[in-house]
Protein backbone atom coordinates (compact mmCIF):
# COMPACT_ATOMS: atom_id res chain seq x y z
CA UNK A 1 0.00 0.00 0.00
CA UNK A 2 1.58 3.50 -1.09
CA UNK A 3 0.73 7.10 0.50
CA UNK A 4 -0.61 9.68 -1.94
CA UNK A 5 -1.80 12.89 -1.55
CA UNK A 6 -5.53 14.33 -2.58
CA UNK A 7 -7.28 17.20 -2.98
CA UNK A 8 -10.99 17.62 -1.03
CA UNK A 9 -13.18 19.88 -2.20
CA UNK A 10 -15.94 21.64 -0.10
CA UNK A 11 -18.52 21.15 -2.99
CA UNK A 12 -19.65 17.36 -3.35
CA UNK A 13 -19.64 17.60 -6.88
CA UNK A 14 -17.69 20.44 -8.71
CA UNK A 15 -18.33 19.75 -12.50
CA UNK A 16 -15.02 18.59 -12.68
CA UNK A 17 -12.51 15.99 -12.37
CA UNK A 18 -10.63 16.39 -9.60
CA UNK A 19 -8.42 13.06 -9.96
CA UNK A 20 -4.17 13.61 -9.26
CA UNK A 21 -2.03 10.73 -8.73
CA UNK A 22 -0.83 12.32 -5.61
CA UNK A 23 2.08 10.00 -4.68
CA UNK A 24 5.40 11.28 -5.55
CA UNK A 25 4.52 14.62 -3.73
CA UNK A 26 3.32 12.26 -0.68
CA UNK A 27 6.48 10.64 -1.04
CA UNK A 28 8.49 13.89 -1.19
CA UNK A 29 6.05 15.49 1.50
CA UNK A 30 9.31 15.25 4.44
CA UNK A 31 11.93 16.82 1.80
CA UNK A 32 9.32 19.57 1.00
CA UNK A 33 7.91 20.29 4.20
CA UNK A 34 11.65 21.31 4.97
CA UNK A 35 12.75 22.78 1.40
CA UNK A 36 9.29 25.09 2.62
CA UNK A 37 10.18 26.06 5.79
CA UNK A 38 14.43 26.68 5.04
CA UNK A 39 12.63 28.73 2.20
CA UNK A 40 9.84 30.77 4.61
CA UNK A 41 6.88 29.13 2.54
CA UNK A 42 4.03 27.15 4.36
CA UNK A 43 5.00 23.47 4.39
CA UNK A 44 2.79 21.29 3.06
CA UNK A 45 1.29 19.79 6.03
CA UNK A 46 -0.13 23.31 6.84
CA UNK A 47 -2.63 22.51 3.83
CA UNK A 48 -3.96 18.94 5.08
CA UNK A 49 -7.67 19.72 6.34
CA UNK A 50 -8.02 16.19 7.51
CA UNK A 51 -9.19 16.11 11.21
CA UNK A 52 -7.76 13.62 13.78
CA UNK A 53 -10.97 11.96 13.98
CA UNK A 54 -10.27 10.89 10.65
CA UNK A 55 -6.83 10.26 10.44
CA UNK A 56 -7.51 7.91 13.42
CA UNK A 57 -9.26 5.71 11.13
CA UNK A 58 -5.75 4.92 9.70
CA UNK A 59 -4.07 4.33 12.70
CA UNK A 60 -4.99 1.24 14.00
CA UNK A 61 -1.68 0.15 15.56
CA UNK A 62 -1.26 3.50 17.51
CA UNK A 63 -4.97 2.62 18.62
CA UNK A 64 -4.01 -1.00 19.36
CA UNK A 65 -0.50 -0.15 21.34
CA UNK A 66 -2.46 2.15 23.50
CA UNK A 67 -5.24 -0.54 23.75
CA UNK A 68 -5.33 0.20 27.90
CA UNK A 69 -4.77 3.83 27.81
CA UNK A 70 -6.88 6.60 26.91
CA UNK A 71 -7.48 7.03 23.43
CA UNK A 72 -4.21 9.53 22.24
CA UNK A 73 -6.80 11.25 19.50
CA UNK A 74 -9.75 11.22 21.57
CA UNK A 75 -11.63 14.92 20.60
CA UNK A 76 -14.00 16.87 22.49
CA UNK A 77 -16.67 16.17 20.21
CA UNK A 78 -17.70 13.58 18.19
CA UNK A 79 -16.85 15.06 14.98
CA UNK A 80 -13.93 17.54 14.44
CA UNK A 81 -13.93 20.22 11.46
CA UNK A 82 -11.91 20.16 9.14
CA UNK A 83 -10.01 23.07 7.80
CA UNK A 84 -10.63 24.73 4.65
CA UNK A 85 -8.45 26.96 1.99
CA UNK A 86 -10.00 29.76 -0.65
CA UNK A 87 -8.56 27.92 -3.59
CA UNK A 88 -6.51 31.13 -4.75
CA UNK A 89 -4.23 30.36 -1.60
CA UNK A 90 -3.43 26.88 -3.37
CA UNK A 91 -2.92 28.22 -6.17
CA UNK A 92 -0.71 30.94 -4.93
CA UNK A 93 1.21 28.49 -2.89
CA UNK A 94 1.73 25.82 -5.64
CA UNK A 95 3.01 28.56 -8.09
CA UNK A 96 5.61 28.85 -5.24
CA UNK A 97 6.97 25.98 -4.30
CA UNK A 98 6.85 24.88 -8.33
CA UNK A 99 9.20 27.78 -8.73
CA UNK A 100 11.57 26.41 -5.71
CA UNK A 101 11.88 23.03 -6.74
CA UNK A 102 12.78 24.39 -10.54
CA UNK A 103 15.55 26.32 -8.39
CA UNK A 104 16.41 23.55 -6.10
CA UNK A 105 15.67 20.25 -8.01
CA UNK A 106 18.26 18.99 -6.23
CA UNK A 107 16.33 19.20 -2.78
CA UNK A 108 14.06 16.40 -3.96
CA UNK A 109 14.72 12.54 -4.93
CA UNK A 110 12.20 12.93 -7.64
CA UNK A 111 11.28 16.59 -8.53
CA UNK A 112 9.78 15.57 -11.84
CA UNK A 113 7.36 13.55 -10.18
CA UNK A 114 6.90 16.59 -7.56
CA UNK A 115 6.68 19.10 -10.17
CA UNK A 116 4.10 16.76 -12.24
CA UNK A 117 1.94 16.15 -9.13
CA UNK A 118 1.56 19.98 -8.53
CA UNK A 119 1.14 21.13 -11.81
CA UNK A 120 -1.98 18.67 -11.79
CA UNK A 121 -3.15 19.86 -8.57
CA UNK A 122 -2.69 23.66 -9.52
CA UNK A 123 -5.31 22.31 -12.67
CA UNK A 124 -7.54 21.41 -10.23
CA UNK A 125 -7.53 24.54 -8.22
CA UNK A 126 -7.66 26.51 -10.84
CA UNK A 127 -10.75 25.36 -11.44
CA UNK A 128 -12.07 25.55 -7.79
CA UNK A 129 -10.68 29.10 -7.98
CA UNK A 130 -13.18 29.81 -10.63
CA UNK A 131 -15.55 27.98 -9.17
CA UNK A 132 -15.14 29.35 -5.44
CA UNK A 133 -14.84 26.32 -3.86
CA UNK A 134 -12.59 25.71 -0.51
CA UNK A 135 -10.45 22.79 -0.26
CA UNK A 136 -7.61 21.29 1.65
CA UNK A 137 -5.08 18.26 0.75
CA UNK A 138 -5.47 14.73 2.51
CA UNK A 139 -3.79 11.18 2.64
CA UNK A 140 -4.75 8.20 1.25
CA UNK A 141 -3.02 5.47 3.03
Amino acid sequence: MSLAMYIVLDHPEPGFDTFVDGKALASAADELNDLCEQEGLEPLDSFVGQSESELDSFSDDRRDANEDDEDPWAQDSAEEAADWWDAAEGVAWINAVIELIEENPDALEDPDGVLGDLGDFLHVLEKAQAARIRWHFAWDF
